[in-house]
């Protein structure tokens, strides 16, 4: 009632008039807020707006329910592809904890994501015991209009593990050899596949809680070698992980991921970019 109220006093006021009182009766401005929610139609699930921001980035609540399954705990990442979701997946017992990619809403977005999954799907298909350090997808559905991917979850990545452990110092060469160890095996498992994952940064090498298992995730930008529209570009991987023929503008293969692995190894150990 207050609300149509509201909307009443909203829509017949008139701006011309001369009439003050009709003035001293205009609703607060917390009151149009709220008198604007229900004209929008906030809880309208036909409205994207209520679920997406002006970038096409999904709005994560905490407590929803995703897809009838994955109860939200909250963003925990935000890239150029996609919004990162930690959740309880609910029809495990007991519940388990997930890692939901929430892919941006728009059409290049979507036409990456089905890359990025065939992808996934290849790397995890030919690593059935998960022993190869690659991320692993469990589900993909769609949410929302918004593709959405299913991760194990891990603790937390590289970068804040250095950061808690060894900023501006490094870490103990022995975790740097352990970890060191276990990214090469993962790339000559995507390359095995004649997969490029081409973003190999701290921030997308994940580590377990007990700090003894480190796994490459985020393929949003990986390509296979064998695809035929791998246009040069100086810009691939990130600014201090990128190899000198990508940024000399040469012709680029898997070995591009060799060399930010290395950078990645270097930084961990002296604590300092390379």
């Amino acid at each position: 009632v207050a609300a149509e109220t509201n909307s009443r006093a909203i829509t017949s006021f008139d701006i011309f008039s001369s009439d003050k009182s009709e003035i001293a009766h205009l609703p607060s401005s917390t009151n149009l807020v709220h008198a604007a929610s229900h004209l929008d139609g906030e809880n309208n699930p036909h409205l994207q707006s209520n679920w997406d921001d002006s970038e096409g980035y999904y709005k994560a609540r905490v407590g929803e329910l995703i897809n009838d399954r994955y109860s939200s705990l909250g963003v925990i990442g935000k890239g150029v592809f996609s919004t990162v979701i930690r959740c309880t997946d609910t029809k495990i017992d007991p519940p388990t904890i997930v890692a939901i990619k929430m892919i941006r809403n728009n059409d290049t977005m979507r036409k990456a994501a089905e890359k990025e999954l065939s992808i996934l799907k290849q790397i995890t298909n030919t690593d059935p015991n998960g022993k190869r350090y690659c991320v692993r997808v469990l589900d993909h559905s769609e949410f929302r209009s918004h593709v959405v991917f299913v991760f194990e979850c891990l603790s937390m990545n590289l970068r804040d593990t250095l950061k808690k452990f060894g900023k501006y110092v490094g870490i103990n060469v022995s975790a740097v050899r352990m970890y060191a160890k276990q990214l090469f095996i993962a790339l000559r498992h995507i390359s095995e596949q004649q997969i490029v994952h081409a973003d190999i940064k701290l921030d997308n090498i994940l580590v377990s809680e007990d700090l003894k298992h480190v796994k490459i995730c985020d393929f949003g930008s990986a390509f296979r070698e064998t695809d035929g529209d791998n246009d040069i570009t100086p810009y691939l991987q990130s600014r201090f992980y990128r190899a000198p023929e990508v940024m000399l503008g040469l012709k680029y293969d898997r070995q591009v991921d060799l060399w930010s692995v290395a950078t990645c190894l270097y930084e961990l150990f002296t604590g300092y970019v390379m």
